[in-house]
This record gives structure tokens, sequence and C-alpha cells, in this order.
């Protein structure tokens, strides 16, 4: 995450520095917004960034969509880090109501769906 933040934003960035949280609180959900998309039943939806964590070598950036009373479908295209690395697998959960559904994404696979 800091490589593709660096290389897009040209900046030095430490995922662990404390002063480096406010730029990856503004860079993250910039790249995530172009390179993620969700239509929802059809229409296209608007993702809110929530934050992010770092666990040893992973970095989870966490989004949410609000304000939809019912959800039959949802339709992703998501290629996160796919400008860095053409191995990229990207793993995706998404929870409706409760239920988690998973996938996984294998470079240079985009598109993912979900039923509820």
């Amino acid at each position: 995450m800091e490589q593709i933040l660096e290389k897009n934003y040209k900046t030095s960035l430490d995922i662990t520095a404390a002063k480096d949280k406010a730029a990856f609180d503004k860079d993250i959900p910039d790249y995530v917004s172009k390179r993620l998309s969700l239509t929802v039943d059809g229409k296209a939806v608007a993702l809110h960034y929530v934050g992010f964590e770092k666990d040893k070598e992973s970095a989870y950036a966490y989004f949410e969509v609000t304000n939809i009373v019912s959800v039959k479908s949802i339709n992703a295209v998501n290629s996160l880090l796919h400008d860095f690395i053409d191995q990229q697998i990207n793993i995706m959960h998404v929870t409706v109501g409760g239920k988690r559904q998973s996938t996984k994404l294998d470079y240079p696979e985009t598109k993912a769906a979900f039923q509820f």
C-alpha cells in the first residue's frame, strides 16, 4: 500500500507512523475511488471511507455504503493494486444484513458479483 500510494501521489509514507495517518486517510480513499466501483441492484453507489489498519504484511482499508434499505445483488469492479503488481490477488468480503460473502479476484480479473 505504501509503495503504490508513493508511486501515485509522489510522496514518501510510512503506514506505521502516526505523522503519516492524515496522508493515508486522504490518499487511500482517493486511490480506491479510482479503482473500485460498486453497483447495488443495478445502481451505482458511493463508498464512504471508514479507515485503515496494518496487520503484519497486510493493509486493510474499510469502506461502507449507507442508506440502502434492501440489497438483492452487488456487482463490483476492482482493479486495486493492478497498477503495482501483475500477480495481485484481491479478496473481497461483503456483509449485508449480517450475512457475509467473500470472493477472490486473481489478476487480471476485476469483476465480482454477490447475490443476497
